[in-house]
């Protein structure tokens, strides 16, 4: 019956134009991309207990913008 939880997401950018990294998350009732984290190319970031099916994940260059990486989470059923 838990339909929320918390994550922790972390990441390791290796390229040598991206000096920071900006996590942002929404879902369809939150289309709006808000920031959970900008920090250094290596990191990780701890949610609250928020993540919902559906959420979506995005790293971004923190100076260009440019999409790096996008994941979906998708809930497990129950058994």
């Amino acid at each position: 019956g838990r339909d929320r939880t918390t994550s922790v997401v972390k990441w390791d950018v290796q390229r040598p134009d991206v000096n920071s990294v900006k996590v942002l998350v929404s879902d369809a009732k939150n289309p709006e991309k808000k920031t959970l984290e900008e920090m250094s190319p290596k990191g990780e970031a701890k949610t609250g207990e928020w993540v919902i099916d559906g959420l979506v994940v995005e790293l971004v260059n923190g100076d260009s913008g440019a999409q790096l990486a996008k994941h979906t989470v998708a809930a497990l059923p129950c058994n």
